[in-house]
């Protein structure tokens, strides 16, 4: 005789699958999903239907998973942010990432980069250090809120550089590079991806890449390493992506 989880399992699913994503409408990780959702659905025979819940430092999506019932019809994209810095900077986080979820798969590690409006005056990461430190008005530094990965670069520039950047928080990787161009932010961290419109329209200009060496696509742009900022890739580790579920939802529904 099955057991009934194992019974489950092979009537799953049945209904629609709700997919929460903590990003925004629009940007790569939201535009990828998209895309692959088509697959899963025509693969698993259910739609997949997409709810975004971007901002607060990606707590609202972990936070809608957590809430979400244990029946696998719920599935949650988590990033690095949600699921290891979250946890070491917020004092009341509404979940735990080790006791509310359970892992379903790795997704990506995304390459990210210093990225700086274009009409700023520089052209390199010297010239962004030199910059900061020499201008007497504040700089703006785009963020997606305190705590987020862009903000603990500018905190470590801020403290290794002597600078005096400001955090400025935007609701969404799109709204910070539209902030960028229109000059009301100077600089900001970005997955490459997110920024590849911007970058090929030369509406932004890339300093630096976190890579392991030098892009084939961009030989001209240095690595963190080359150009001082290492001990930050340390400190804050890469951009990845993931799925999870909720806790308690069976290991037979996770397999499938």
């Amino acid at each position: 005789m099955l057991a009934p989880h194992a019974v489950l399992a092979q009537s799953y699913p049945s209904k629609p699958i709700r997919f929460v994503l903590n990003v925004s409408v629009g940007v790569l990780s939201d535009i990828v999903m998209r895309v692959g959702v088509v697959e899963l659905a025509r693969q698993m025979g259910q739609p997949w239907i997409i709810e975004n819940r971007q901002g607060g430092n990606f707590v609202p999506g972990a936070t809608a998973c957590k809430n979400s019932a244990p029946d696998g019809y719920t599935v949650c994209l988590v990033n690095e942010q949600s699921m290891s810095l979250n946890p070491h900077i917020i004092s009341k986080l509404p979940y735990d990432p080790d006791k509310d979820f359970k892992p379903v798969t790795n997704l990506y590690v995304q390459v990210s980069g210093v990225a700086a409006a274009s009409l700023l005056a520089v052209n390199s990461i010297a010239d962004l250090q030199k910059l900061g430190a020499a201008k007497s008005a504040a700089m703006n530094f785009a963020t997606l809120g305190p705590g987020t990965t862009q903000d603990i670069l500018r905190q470590w520039m801020n403290n290794k550089w002597k600078t005096e950047f400001v955090g400025v928080p935007y609701k969404g990787m799109n709204v910070i590079l539209n902030a960028l161009v229109a000059g009301e932010s100077s600089v900001t961290q970005t997955s490459l991806g997110s920024a590849g419109p911007y970058l090929s329209g030369g509406k932004v200009k890339l300093l630096a890449v976190n890579s392991a060496k030098r892009l084939a696509k961009m030989p001209d742009v240095p690595t963190f390493h080359e150009v001082g900022l290492g001990e930050f890739i340390d400190v804050q580790g890469r951009f990845w992506w993931g799925l999870v579920v909720p806790a308690g939802v069976p290991d037979a529904i996770v397999q499938r």
